[in-house]
């Protein structure tokens, strides 16, 4: 069997040596057999979130290909937090540390043999989100005045109530879901917080 190069253009010649003889069939094929491959996601080198998904899309073509995943903190993939093996699924999640370089290769597997193996592809997890910080709170436990007194962490950022006729009546103060609470009218009573404007 002769492979022909991919591109070009060659001149086959027949000659008889003996006229008697029989003539055989030759046959010829530009059949192309497409490369196989994987396309990533993430790229490599991209940022993606702890518990997101590796995925990779097949290029070429395959009966009933099978993946072995393997996912590391190192380059070499000797440090390998998963190793998994006999996967028909073309995609695999995940449940990673924040802030760390991740390295993985998927190799492509066809009746038992390995038939493709990509490269080592690397991607990072992204940064722990960072835990709220009370900044502002306005509990509202006064039992009389115009003053809400802000009770957070901040200076200076004291509520005030306006519209009210009378701040004190007990249809004023009443008792919260938790601890006290002031009734609003809906309309025009409201609590001036102006003053934290500063922290917003």
């Amino acid at each position: 069997m002769y492979t022909a190069p991919t591109s070009g253009q060659f001149t086959l010649t027949y000659e008889a040596v003996n006229p008697a003889d029989t003539w055989h069939h030759y046959a010829f094929s530009n059949e192309v057999v497409l490369p196989i491959y994987l396309d990533p996601s993430p790229a490599s080198g991209g940022e993606i979130i702890p518990d997101a998904q590796l995925s990779w899309t097949l290029a070429g073509d395959m009966t009933d290909p099978h993946y072995h995943v393997r996912v590391a903190t190192d380059a070499g993939l000797t440090q390998l937090v998963i190793d998994q093996t006999n996967l028909t699924a073309t995609t695999y999640p995940l449940n990673l540390n924040y802030d760390q370089d991740y390295y993985w290769q998927v190799k492509v597997i066809e009746e038992g043999v390995v038939v493709y193996t990509s490269p080592t592809w690397m991607f990072i997890t992204s940064s722990a989100p960072v835990a709220a910080v009370k900044v502002l709170e306005w509990k509202f436990e006064e039992t009389a005045g115009t003053v809400a007194g802000q009770t957070g962490p901040s200076n200076g950022a004291d509520g005030r109530l306006v519209g009210f006729n009378d701040s004190d009546s007990p249809q004023v103060r009443v008792t919260g879901i938790s601890g006290k609470g002031i009734a609003l009218n809906g309309t025009d009573e409201y609590i001036d917080v102006s003053s934290a404007q500063f922290y917003m």
